[in-house]
């Protein structure tokens, strides 16, 4: 039996998730259409020449679902692998194991180690248990506090925006938040700004947002970094580097974008 009919047949549809496949040829007529950043006709998401698959990859991550189907998904693990009278995938001791610390990642305090195939950690004293799935075209995040039976499924038909933005504000608002909009991110609009007017405009609209309008916006480093790495592998290496200076002026003592910067002047 091949990989694709053996999880169709003991693990999508008696898990509920009949419009699931990890078949590209099954589900063809509904696929979304993958984005990639691009400044060709101005600084935003164009669709990309490359489709990410590769049937010898499906194994890994390779799962074409839609909302419904997620929360089929989800369900089936905040109920510790039940998800009816006569489906029982894994006995509740195998979450202990599989929601164990293994080892330690390094990538912050929500995703501070890792289990069997979930990132551990504790989100504003809640046990937190994720995955996040990123690919040409696509970024997802798969999020569940197990304790407080809640979760969240973000899929998105981009790769070069940072999921937490929205994933987080997310569960603030099922946790009880008050929280009223989603920020913007300050990156994206430095960015934009950097590739139309040029580097001095977009400094100074990024002070100005700073001054007035910066409870609506947030500020991270490794966004920057992320825009300029998605520019630079489709080709734009004179936009990158003007949104790489930007940064180099918002975070004065970053090595990072220090290193990366020099690197970039030898390629232009």
């Amino acid at each position: 039996m091949s990989f694709e009919q053996y999880m169709k047949e003991y693990v999508l549809e008696p898990a509920g998730m009949r419009s699931s496949s990890f078949l590209k040829q099954e589900v063809e007529a509904h696929l979304a259409a993958p984005h990639v950043l691009g400044t060709s006709n101005g600084y935003g998401g164009y669709i990309s020449d490359v489709f990410p698959y590769n049937r010898a990859h499906g194994p890994s991550s390779t799962l074409y679902t839609n909302v419904e189907d997620m929360c089929q998904y989800m369900l089936l693990h905040l109920n510790k692998g039940f998800s009816g009278a006569d489906c029982n995938f894994l006995q509740a001791y195998s979450y202990d194991e599989m929601w164990k610390p293994y080892a330690t990642t390094g990538y912050g305090q929500e995703n501070a180690q890792i289990g069997l195939g979930w990132f551990l950690g504790e989100y504003k004293g809640y046990r937190i248990v994720s995955h996040s799935g990123w690919d040409t075209g696509f970024l997802s995040d798969l999020i569940l506090l197990p304790d407080q039976k809640i979760a969240i499924s973000v899929m998105t038909k981009c790769d070069y925006v940072r999921l937490g933005s929205v994933s987080f504000p997310i569960l603030d608002l099922l946790l009880g938040s008050n929280a009223r909009h989603i920020k913007q991110s300050m990156a994206h609009k430095v960015a934009d700004l950097a590739v139309s007017d040029g580097v001095n405009k977009a400094v100074e609209e990024y002070r100005r947002i700073k001054r007035l309008e910066q409870d609506k916006h947030y500020l991270v480093e490794f966004e920057f970094m992320r825009i300029t790495e998605a520019l630079m592998w489709n080709g734009y290496n004179e936009d990158a580097f003007r949104v790489l200076t930007c940064a180099a002026v918002i975070f004065p003592d970053s090595g990072s974008i220090s290193r990366m910067l020099t690197e970039l002047q030898e390629k232009i």
